[in-house]
């Protein structure tokens, strides 16, 4: 698919344009005829890189009040001890 059409819109807003994708899957990526401002980013050339941390906090269980360190990031949490107990299937 040409996305000139797309990305000329968005610039037409006053909108400043930079295309990401996967290269092996749209190889219209680096033949775009109209003037992008950025490089086109190819998300392959960078996965390497990329990686999830967590940094451990201290969080309040939510059934009995205890404090843990934990790396849960999720809304609602329970301690180690409540955990198996109060847990959702």
């Amino acid at each position: 698919p040409d996305l000139s059409p797309a990305v000329n819109r968005v610039r037409s807003l006053g909108k400043r344009v930079q295309l990401v994708g996967v290269s092996d899957q749209h190889p219209t990526l680096s033949s775009i005829m109209c003037p992008l401002d950025f490089p086109v980013i190819h998300l392959d050339h960078h996965a390497a890189d990329v990686k999830l941390v967590r940094e451990k906090v201290n969080r309040v269980c939510k059934q009995c009040g205890n404090e843990e360190s934990t790396t849960w990031a999720g809304a609602d949490f329970f301690c180690s001890q409540c955990r198996g107990r109060y847990r959702k299937v």
